[in-house]
């Protein structure tokens, strides 16, 4: 997945969640410009884990800050993936998240 690819799995998530819609750019921070709390910050990894089909680890969530660091987390998560990722994450562990 490239960054663009990435980026726009990302921006289209993350709209989803938002009502009214707003503009949301690569480098609003996801908390504090977005407004996002902790609950709110897990549905919308858990909903981009299902677009993307991989599994973002406890770990990496520590250096996402901004749309941007999730973009690029999902192009290094996914590099390597096999073709369509293998039908998502719930595909791949019947239907449970991880």
């Amino acid at each position: 997945m490239t960054h663009e690819e990435s980026l726009k799995v990302t921006l289209e998530v993350l709209a989803r969640h938002f009502d009214p819609p707003r503009e949301i750019a690569a480098t609003h921070e996801i908390q504090a410009d977005l407004g996002l709390d902790s609950l709110a910050v897990m549905e919308i990894i858990a909903d981009i884990e299902d677009a993307a089909g991989v599994h973002v680890p406890m770990e990496a969530l520590e250096s996402i800050v901004t749309v941007g660091d999730v973009a690029a987390a999902l192009v290094r998560l996914t590099e390597g993936a096999p073709p369509k990722y293998a039908g998502g994450l719930r595909a791949a562990n019947h239907g449970k998240l991880v």
